[in-house]
Order: structure tokens, then C-alpha cells, then sequence
């Protein structure tokens, strides 16, 4: 599965008026990561890279993200639980120590979030889209 949207990356860079090449610079990562992650081609990336390439254009890290296809109005909050149940239990097959650093991203993630939402509703992003706990 891939991590990032290719065309949400692509159109947030055409829009910054970035070349390939500037973006991957800019956020001090090798620009043939940029290119694969625009063609769909890199399923896997570090979450060093994306927050860079977030924070160069200038967005969350959540709007890089890739969402799962699904037919039908989407997903309801009953299958988010039931997506995070499943991750929490792949998850406690780790080591504890890569147990401890991931929740340590997600604390962070948490803490971001009411400066995220503001952030955007002052971007002219829709403030209703970001993500709830």
C-alpha cells in the first residue's frame, strides 16, 4: 500500500510552483523520492521525508497521506475503530522499544492537532476535514 498520495503531492507542488528537483531540495531529500512517490511507485517512506516535504509546501502531513479506496459513502467512525484496533494489535507484536517510539509520533501527532485545525481554517482549508481523535 502506498503511504502518500502521488497526485495530492503533485498537485500540492504544481501549486507551489516547485519543480520535482526544488521540493526534494528544499526538504533535503533526493529528488528521485519525489518523483516515485508522484508516479505511486515508492510504497514505503520514511515519516522523516514526508513531514519535510509537508513542511516545505507548506501543509499538514496528513494531506500527503493516502487514504484507502473504498466504494460507497466511506469509511464511519466504527471502521476507524475497528482500523485502529487492528493496527494496536500488529503493534504489540514489536519490540517495546519501537513500541515506546511510536507512541511517542502519535503523542506528537496528538499534540499538533488543535494547531493543525488552525492553521488551516486560517490556510482557507476546510477546518471540518482535519482529523479528530
Amino acid at each position: 500500500m502506498d503511504v502518500v498520495d502521488g497526485d495530492a503531492l503533485r498537485a500540492l507542488r504544481t501549486a507551489a510552483s516547485l519543480s520535482g528537483r526544488e521540493l526534494a531540495r528544499r526538504a533535503s531529500v533526493h529528488h528521485s523520492l519525489v518523483s516515485r512517490l508522484e508516479r505511486d511507485v515508492q510504497g514505503d517512506v520514511s515519516l522523516a521525508a514526508v513531514a519535510a516535504l509537508a513542511r516545505v509546501l507548506g501543509v499538514s502531513v496528513d494531506r500527503l497521506l493516502a487514504r484507502p479506496t473504498a466504494t460507497g459513502p466511506g469509511p464511519g467512525p466504527a471502521d476507524l475503530v475497528a482500523d485502529l484496533q487492528v493496527e494496536v494489535a500488529a503493534l504489540a507484536t514489536l519490540p517495546p522499544d519501537h513500541q515506546h517510539q511510536l507512541a511517542a509520533v502519535l503523542r506528537a501527532y496528538r499534540a499538533n492537532l488543535p494547531r493543525l485545525s488552525t492553521s488551516r481554517a486560517t490556510s482557507g482549508d476546510e477546518a471540518s476535514t482535519a482529523p479528530r481523535e
